[in-house]
């Protein structure tokens, strides 16, 4: 069973992305899935470098980025708040009515939005309290197997992320409260905590 994947006009998970100090670091500790990983790109105009690990058609693919611009915002990000969970995708079919169902659940569009959603139908957003931000997409679904197919977040409480994402409160499958201060990843059936990772 694909827990990210419901029915076709639903969220769909897209990536989990880790802002990283090294991605050939990171990628050691990696090592069992060295035959999926991606090609490692560099974005100067993000002022980041970027790899995907996991098969290209599957859903929930693990995204590191390693600020490549010391005055970048994600070098800015990394003095903040360090290395870790930096944000999670999602893919909609509708990205305009995505966003207006979140009225009054406590999801800002970051400034960047106003751009980026005329350009590329995407959306950030933030929230106070959360540590990671959404980047939200308007596109097909991925609907292949999960690369990840579990994300759990110290959030605690009724957590604001895993439960406030859909319209009348629905959860997001795959996304759950972590038990400790940790960010956990379930791969291939392998538990990790980013903070090993890191």
């Amino acid at each position: 069973m694909n827990p990210f994947n419901g029915d076709i006009d639903e969220m769909h998970f897209d990536h989990v992305a880790l802002l990283v100090r090294s991605i050939e670091k990171t990628c050691e500790k990696l090592a069992s899935f060295q035959s999926i990983m991606g090609s490692i790109e560099n974005f100067p105009g993000e002022g980041t470098r970027e790899r995907y690990i996991g098969p290209e058609d599957a859903s929930a693919r693990l995204l590191l980025m390693q600020p490549a611009d010391e005055n970048g915002p994600y070098a800015k990000a990394m003095q903040r708040r360090g290395p870790g969970l930096h944000h999670l995708a999602l893919n909609v079919l509708d990205l305009r009515e995505f966003i207006e169902t979140l009225a009054g659940s406590g999801w800002y569009l970051l400034p960047q939005s106003l751009r980026t959603i005329e350009q590329s139908k995407t959306a950030w957003l933030g929230r106070p309290g959360v540590g990671a931000l959404l980047e939200i997409h308007e596109r097909n679904p991925k609907i292949g197997a999960p690369f990840v197919s579990r994300v759990e977040l110290p959030i605690g409480g009724r957590s604001m992320l895993v439960d406030s994402l859909r319209p009348g409160g629905e959860r997001v499958a795959g996304f759950e409260e972590s038990p400790d201060n940790d960010v956990w990843i379930n791969i291939d059936g392998q538990r990790i905590g980013l903070s090993t990772l890191m």
